[in-house]
């Protein structure tokens, strides 16, 4: 048994177990109770950024909740979080709030930094910007909470009171806090974390004494040091409460925490019940994607009922037993592009066939079945998340917490949900959003974000264009919801390796995605509301694929172009990506570094069509990505094409400073608005960057576009 002193010396000891939360009381972490002005307002891209998030702030499907419930049924924790531009920081809070809605939300703990992740990529932890979900969870007599917090750099287990009366740290390790739970008894913490991380970086660092070897371990986009090679198992601990004693957890307590998935894996979707009733999705073809699944539900003493009908073919999200274990409940995608979320019971002691309970194509997230109904957060279009309960009897919804009650006060324009199905059959929709004073016979211009508009329109993937802030200037979005990939689609599919060469085969993912983008514009402009001669076109990561493809093959004319990752060379992608990406690359079919292909690379480069690649170009870049875009922005300047490139320190592809971010949405609308507008902001701090764009657009109306400045 080793106490906290013993492990990091008492001061940082001291400095980590008492009790910091005060330090952030005045971070406005909770809406305010003050009544909100009833004057509607355009939306700005500090309204967007403000929003406070429960959980991840994009629409994913198959996380664990961020809501935890308590004992007692009537209360539920969750970890609220809000974007602040001035201190580049977030507002991050714990907070009760009563399902019966007796009680305002109260905020038991604030402070902490965000917490990103890493992802597993070719076998080593590579961090990417992303948020892990963290779920607070209750002891078992609901007197406290505890949860993962993250300050000065490492995350530790916080327990915070429910009464208010005080949070602290009660670990103190010197890696992050991986895993919590409760154990038996009076105040015991069993958590988990993974010691090999500190092992390993350690051995980086020894080995840089005498020099890094380059190796698969090494991406040079995102630096010289080698990532640290997974997986690392975790190992657990108990800790006591109150002396700050830790020792090794058993089998048993370490059983207690969420389980650990393998390396890059999903959750199996499955449910057990106190009695021993379990049920679980199966698949029944070895198709890797969308094979054809059944339910199973085996129950103590009774023959295995096996669900074969449609609800349980294919989609299935969550699956659910009601309280006494006679019922399950499944939540399933379905419908067009798998745009509604539909939910089913099922009555295994009948005939075993799916009723359906309710369907809509708003994002329900993070459900759980409570004897009231579902608990789930709710977001659709103009909507943002919030913690609604679902009468399962009528499909009737009451809100239980809402975070943002501020978009009451925004003006949206109409909102139009568009569907279609590109040049190979394969479903997609978008949504279109016009400004909310356009008139009746006017046509504006338009913007694509891509490509997620499951929810709240906030910014597309990465969340870097502003769809409602872009709206209020003036310019209609398409936000797109794309189809599934090309080898998704394909039912020869077995392996992730068919998987990639059907993806790449003569660029039929980029040639899919491309129809569908075309398809959507013109079902756009259809509805009469789009000016065809001014469309601009964003994206990030997969979506700046389909931008740069669309800039060197589309038969329409794109005024705008702005994207938030580049690029794939000839030259450049199989160096700066590292010798593991150029060895995943050429699993594809891409040509190796030494054989310049210049049939192969010709429909996707940009370097190689940097002659007549005029549309103006807006690029926003993470500092360890940037490198990857220097062989196209060097082949357009070059050709005196129009571009303008920024890199955004310390920054994934995933950017998650608010600072940044913040910049990123108004650069962005200022880009659109100079283009398809013909809109300068007054603002004296912006004359060098109109000076530069005036410069490109007499180059490209001369026929000669300027250089960068």
């Amino acid at each position: 048994m080793v106490s906290c002193a013993h492990r990091l010396g008492a001061a940082l000891c001291a400095m980590l177990l008492f009790d910091t939360a005060s330090a952030y009381a005045s971070c406005p972490v909770l809406p305010s109770a003050e009544r909100l002005d009833r004057g509607k307002h355009a939306v700005t891209p500090d309204d967007l950024l403000g929003l406070r998030d429960i959980g991840l702030p994009a629409v994913a499907y198959g996380e664990p909740s961020p809501v935890a419930v308590a004992p007692d049924g009537r209360h539920a924790a969750l970890v609220l979080s809000r974007a602040e531009a001035a201190s580049n920081s977030y507002c991050r809070g714990l907070v009760i709030v009563d399902l019966e809605g007796r009680e305002r939300p109260r905020l038991v703990d604030s402070g902490g930094d965000l917490i990103t992740d890493s992802d597993p990529f070719n076998g080593y932890y590579t961090p990417d910007g992303g948020q892990p979900t963290i779920v607070p969870v209750w002891s078992p007599d609901g007197s406290r909470i505890a949860y993962r917090r993250r300050d000065r750099g490492v995350t530790q287990a916080w327990v915070a009171n429910v009464d208010g009366s005080g949070a602290r740290a009660v670990t103190a390790d010197t890696v992050d806090v991986d895993a919590i739970a409760w154990a038996p008894g009076d105040g015991v913490l069993v958590f988990a974390d993974r010691p090999g991380v500190a092992v390993a970086n350690a051995a980086i660092d020894s080995a840089g004494l005498s020099g890094w070897l380059y190796d698969a371990s090494i991406l040079p986009d995102y630096g010289p040091r080698p990532m640290v090679a997974g997986p690392i198992g975790r190992r657990a601990h108990l800790v006591s409460l109150g002396d700050g004693t830790v020792r090794d957890a058993g089998p048993e307590e370490a059983g207690l925490l969420p389980p650990e998935l393998a390396f890059g894996a999903s959750a199996a979707i499955s449910a057990v019940t106190a009695t021993g009733a379990r049920a679980g999705v199966r698949k029944t073809g070895d198709a890797l994607f969308f094979a054809p699944t059944v339910i199973d539900i085996d129950r103590p003493g009774r023959a295995r009922v096996t669900c074969r009908a449609g609800a349980c073919a294919s989609g299935v999200q969550h699956l659910w037993w009601n309280a006494d274990g006679t019922r399950l409940y499944l939540q399933r995608r379905e419908g067009w592009n798998r745009e509604t979320n539909a939910f089913y019971v099922i009555d295994p002691a009948s005939s075993g066939t799916p009723r359906l309970v309710l369907a809509t194509t708003d994002a329900l997230l993070g459900c759980q079945l409570l004897p009231a109904g579902l608990l789930c957060l709710r977001e659709n279009a103009t909507a943002p998340r919030r913690l609604v309960l679902i009468d399962l009897g009528s499909g009737s919804a009451r809100t239980v917490f809402d975070p943002n009650p501020q978009v009451a006060s925004w003006r949206f324009g109409a909102v139009r949900r568009l569907r279609w199905k590109n040049n190979l059959g394969l479903e997609a929709w978008g949504d279109l959003v016009l400004p909310p004073d356009i008139g009746p016979h006017e046509k504006v211009p338009l913007v694509i974000v891509q490509y997620d508009s499951k929810g709240f329109l906030r910014g597309g993937t990465g969340d870097e264009y502003p769809v409602y802030a872009l709206a209020a200037q003036g310019m209609a979005v398409l936000s797109i919801e794309r189809p599934i990939s090309v080898a998704q689609a394909d039912p020869k599919v077995r392996t992730m390796a068919d998987y990639y060469v059907v993806f790449q085969k003569d660029w039929g993912e980029r040639r899919s995605q491309l129809s569908s983008v075309e398809t959507g514009i013109r079902a756009a402009i259809a509805t009469g509301a789009i000016d065809p001669a001014r469309i601009g076109i964003t994206g990030l990561s997969d979506g700046s694929s389909t931008v740069r493809f669309a800039l060197i093959n589309s038969n329409l004319v794109f005024k705008a172009a702005a994207i938030s990752t580049c690029c794939v060379e000839m030259r450049t992608t199989m160096t700066y990506g590292g010798i593991a990406w150029a060895e995943f690359n050429k699993s594809m079919g891409y040509p190796p570094a030494s054989n310049e292909d210049e049939a192969f690379w010709r429909p996707y480069s940009m370097v190689l069509n940097a002659g007549r690649m005029t549309t103006p170009l807006l690029m926003q870049l993470a500092d360890r990505e940037y490198l990857l875009s220097l062989e196209t922005v060097t082949a357009l300047r070059e050709h005196h094409q129009p571009v303008e490139m920024y890199v955004f320190p310390n920054e994934f592809h995933l950017k998650w400073q608010p600072a940044h971010r913040q910049a990123i949405y108004r650069r962005n609308i200022d880009w659109f608005a100079y283009w398809l507008l013909g809109r300068i902001d007054a603002d004296p701090a912006k004359t060098a960057q109109y000076r530069r764009w005036d410069a490109m657009r007499t180059s490209v109306r001369a026929g000669v576009a300027g250089s960068g400045p």
